[in-house]
Parts: structure tokens; sequence; C-alpha cells
């Protein structure tokens, strides 16, 4: 009797719970009804967003946190993923540059350069958004260090001031990632996006198209993907309003995130524009000066002052912006001196022989180390000259990145002699008179 008694109140409490989850049910669905009665939005789910999104209904939510490496992002997944290393790291011990101060500047004091192993990575379902290709995870994270944006720091990437991102598209091919914030400069788009094109090719994965920005008709961009195998009909273009999914995202590493330029990029550059093309020498640009007088910013004021002093040593002053890629590279490839102002041009040092002079003038207060390592890396014979104007030995000022520069004379002649490239004394001493 009391086991049926107790047997009795077990099934009571039973009902008693179900009744209740009834009830609970049953208000939920109520207030759901009301809700959409009303007009109000109704709390979705992630999955909900992104399947919406992805029909084109609405736009993308935002990502709210970033992963600093992809490499370390594709092998903490529980799905194992491809991600390969293409070259072995390496270090390079460094020449110190030539100048006439007498404390080299802190830029320059590096002793050896390490290079880590650039990988290729396979994200599926990966997605790149926006006008400069930022790349997010299936898990909604951006990808920082094949996402670089300015200020450079990865809490303060723009994807995160936008309250949605656009409607989602969706592509089933397998789509390789080549975009970078700063492609429309000749420097960035041969070094952070074409040389990336290496790492694609010897990653043995297939790919239907390519993702690029600021890609313009009858552009350097244009000719060296055309001469390297990427016609129009194999590049989606991005924009402001980009959205896209691929069934397989296929992601090189960017070498901006590490301080560079590498030479696996150098060897990949100097093979597809030199040795390929087989280009010949050409006699009267053995002894080149880079004239920025076309240019908006970096030029040199005093420019005619310089002139007087090369013309009669034989140099040829050249307007880089004239040239295609491939005549640029013949340029280089037939100097065996150089004189220039900083600026992108000096990119096709890339292509110069062992043993070319290279004098790079800088603004006085902004001194870029990218060309004394390309220097380093070809065994080229590198010197420097600052501008005149306030400066300190173990500073750089942003601010003064592209400020134009007056060049000293008898400064100038003074490297030239040291680099030993004869001046007329005489000419000298006139011109500082003007």
């Amino acid at each position: 009797m009391g086991a049926k008694r107790k047997k009795n109140r077990g099934s009571i409490r039973q009902r008693s719970r179900k009744t209740s989850g009834n009830r609970t049910r049953k208000a939920k669905k109520r207030k759901k009804l009301a809700n959409r009665r009303a007009g109000r939005r109704t709390k979705k789910t992630y999955r909900q967003k992104v399947r919406e999104s992805a029909n084109g209904r609405t736009g993308f939510p935002t990502p709210t946190q970033y992963c600093l490496s992809t490499w370390d992002w594709a092998a903490a997944q529980s799905v194992p993923l491809r991600h390969k290393e293409i070259y072995s790291s390496h270090t390079l011990a460094l020449t110190p540059p030539i100048g006439i101060d007498e404390q080299l500047h802190n830029v320059f004091r590096a002793e050896q350069f390490y290079s880590p192993p650039p990988y290729v990575a396979e994200i599926p379902n990966g997605r790149v958004w926006g006008e400069f290709g930022a790349v997010i995870t299936p898990d909604n994270k951006l990808l920082w260090d094949v996402s670089i944006f300015p200020p450079m720091i990865p809490s303060e990437h723009h994807i995160f001031r936008q309250p949605i991102l656009p409607p989602l598209q969706f592509t089933d091919e397998t789509v390789a990632v080549l975009t970078f914030c700063a492609s429309s400069m000749y420097y960035h788009w041969m070094f952070d996006v074409v040389s990336r094109l290496d790492l694609l090719n010897k990653c043995g994965m297939h790919i239907d198209r390519y993702i690029v920005n600021g890609v313009r008709p009858g552009t350097f961009q244009e000719e060296t993907l055309e001469r390297l195998g990427i016609p129009k009909e194999k590049r989606i273009h991005c924009s402001s309003t980009f959205h896209l999914q691929a069934k397989t995202l296929i992601v090189p590493a960017a070498p901006a995130i590490q301080w560079g330029p590498h030479n696996w990029q150098i060897q990949f550059l100097r093979e597809e524009f030199l040795m390929r093309s087989k280009l010949e020498p050409i006699f009267q640009y053995e002894r080149i000066y880079i004239s920025r007088s076309l240019a908006s910013n970096r030029r040199v004021k005093n420019e005619e002052q310089l002139y007087e002093i090369l013309r009669p040593l034989g140099f040829a002053f050249v307007h880089l912006e004239t040239f295609s890629v491939l005549q640029q590279a013949q340029i280089f490839s037939s100097a065996k001196i150089i004189v220039a102002p900083h600026g992108s041009g000096l990119t096709n040092l890339t292509f110069c022989q062992p043993g070319t002079k290279v004098i790079e003038l800088f603004s006085s207060n902004y001194p870029v180390y990218v060309f004394w390592l390309i220097c380093n890396h070809l065994k080229l014979d590198y010197y420097y000259l600052f501008g005149e104007g306030e400066r300190a030995p173990d500073k750089v000022d942003p601010e003064r990145g592209y400020d134009d520069m007056v060049i000293d004379i008898e400064k100038f002649a003074e490297i030239l002699k040291i680099a030993g490239i004869r001046t007329s004394s005489g000419g000298i001493k006139k011109l500082s008179s003007v």
C-alpha cells in the first residue's frame, strides 16, 4: 500500500512537471506571436543570420574577434585543415650601409635578417569582405595577418566599426586571395601581392579564380597579372560592397606582416620578369638617375643642380612611370650605378646585377630600410644621403614620409666620391653658389 502511494506521488510529480513544461513552451509561443504581431524583431541565431544573408535577404553580422595568425588559426581547428609551408626559414647577415653621418641611423643597425617559412592555408567556407579584401574565417573571426590595415592595430581594423556587413554572396569554387591594403603602390603590389603567386603556384592546390583589389585597366597591376597567367576572366574584383564566401578559400602568407622583403620573393620576381624575358642590357642605362619630378611627393627640389653634376658623368635621367614593368626591369638590369630619391621606383633594384652601386636619397627624417635589404639579398653596394633639415639618429617621423627634399650639393659630391664616382670640384663650387 505504501509502495503504491509512493508510485502515485511520483506519477503526480511527473504529470506536474510535464504540465509546467507545456505551459512554458506555450507561453514562449504566445510571446513570439505577440512580438510578430507588434512588429518587433525577435532574436535570431548566428546560423539563421548566415542563412538569410547567403540568400541576399539581409546584411551579415560583423566579426567581433580577430586571430593574429592564419597559420595558428588553421592549426587549432578540430578538423585538420590543409596548411603547408612552401620554403624553409633562413637568416641573412646584413652589411651596414655607407653614408657620411658620424652615427648610423637606428633603421640601419640590424646585423641580421630572419625570414620565417612562408605558407599557404586552405579555409573551407572562408569569406572576403570589402574594398581591400579582408579575410574572415567560417567562425566569423578576422584573420589579421592577411588583412592588415592602417593604423596597423588589429583591434582598430575598420571592419569592427561596421554596424553590419553587406549581404553574402556564395561561389562553389576554389578561390585564392591576392589582396592588400596598399596594392595601388608599385612596391606593395610587387612584393605584397604578385610575389605571393609563387606560394600559390607551389602549394599543389587547384585554384579556379583569384580575388584582387585596386586593379584598373592599363595599369602595371593589369600588366603583371596578364603576364603571370591571370586574365580578366579569372579575376574577382573587390569593392566597398564586396562580401564573398567561397567553398574553399586559399590564403597565401602575407609577407608585409613580417620584416621584409624576403629572398624567395626577390627570386620569384627576377625569374618571372627578368630571366624568362631574356632581356638584353642597354648601354645607355649603365648610369641612371631616377627622377620623381612627375610625382606628387618625395621630389628633389634642387634636382637641376644634381643634373648638372651627373650629366657630365654619363647619367641618364629616367622617369619610370613612362615605362612598362618589363622595360623597367631591363633598365635596372642594365644599370651599374643608380642614384634615386626614396620611392617605389627602387622596387626595380630586384632586377639589378651583383655589384651595382646604389645611392638612395632621403628626406631629413624618414629613412626606410627596405631597399637596403634588397641590396643585401642581391649583393649590391648601398649608400645613402639625407636631405637638408633637422633629424634624430634614432627616430623616424611618419609625418615626414612624403616630404619633398633639398640635397646639399657638397654632401652629394662627397657621397659620390665615397662610392667611387668622380666629379668635377669646379662644377660643385659653381653650383653651390646658385
